[in-house]
């Protein structure tokens, strides 16, 4: 049995991040710090709730853990990680004298 009954949420989690990274670099005014801190930290919290769980189920059935879950919460993150990165570069421009 594996557990593909979570991918979907990494997925949608991973187009979110992926729309927020194309929303920052176009440059579109409605991307500010709290929407960013927001939505990486909502795909975050929940990509690794979803691991968690994951393992507790694993661990309770007696199975192996799905690897395709673990890279695709280790995508979650680092993408997290690359959008907040992006953000700072783009907005948190050096000033010029």
């Amino acid at each position: 049995m594996e557990f593909i009954f979570l991918r979907p949420v990494y997925i949608v989690l991973l187009a979110a991040l992926i729309v927020l990274g194309v929303l920052i670099l176009s440059g579109v005014r409605a991307v500010n710090g709290l929407t960013l801190w927001s939505v990486v930290a909502l795909a975050s919290v929940t990509a690794a709730i979803c691991l968690w769980q994951t393992g507790i189920i694993a661990d309770e059935l007696n199975l192996a853990g799905d690897e395709v879950s673990f890279y695709l919460a280790i995508a979650v993150w680092g993408l997290a990680l690359f959008d907040i990165g992006l953000f700072l570069k783009k907005r948190l421009k050096p000033s010029t004298f």
